[in-house]
């Protein structure tokens, strides 16, 4: 059984994919590439990412869904192929730096009663990218919706003050690179 499954929902990226799935491999440090179980769910993609994946990547299970099913659809159907202790929800268009798979293993290991985790976001020029926000509130969503957090975070974490050694729990992260237990995942 896997340790770690990577469940990924592709709608016409086979470049990005591509991209991905090869920066899970050279992002290991300590995770052998056994000790994980990479799923793709393609959401009707038209693009060739699922010869692709056939051609390149034997090894990724693809699940070919006949409709676009969403996010939350994808991730739906793909669960149900994931078989790992910890899943990694991960956005085709995201490339992991060295260590980031680990990283977060390392953390839930570490704090059994943490359910989940959320990485780091960077764009690709290295600037700090929004990957968790405090829990919507009416006051909250009008706030950032007048861009008045420049002035004062309401609706937003200031997280370019946060320290970037020492993990913070936050109310809402975002899923395009979220590791869970997968008995939490049961549990809900």
């Amino acid at each position: 059984m896997p340790l770690i499954s990577i469940l990924i929902i592709n709608w016409n990226t086979c470049s990005f994919l591509r991209d991905c799935l090869e920066s899970i491999y050279t992002s290991l440090t300590e995770l052998n590439p056994d000790d994980l179980e990479i799923v793709v769910v393609d959401n009707a993609s038209t693009d060739g990412s699922a010869e692709m994946l056939a051609d390149s990547f034997p090894q990724v299970r693809l699940i070919i869904s006949e409709e676009n099913l969403g996010f939350a659809g994808g991730n739906n159907l793909g669960l149900d192929f994931c078989h790992g202790d910890y899943v990694l929800l991960l956005n085709p268009d995201t490339r992991l730096l060295e260590g980031a798979v680990e990283a977060l293993h390392n953390f839930l290991e570490k704090c059994p009663e943490t359910g989940g985790v959320g990485s780091r976001y960077l764009n690709p020029d290295g600037s700090l990218q929004v990957s968790c926000y405090p829990l919507p509130t009416l006051g909250r969503e009008l706030w950032r919706l007048l861009h008045l957090d420049v002035l004062f975070p309401v609706g937003v974490y200031a997280m370019g003050d946060w320290s970037v050694i020492h993990p913070r729990q936050v109310e809402v992260l975002q899923g395009a690179s979220l590791m869970l237990r997968r008995q939490v995942i049961d549990q809900v």
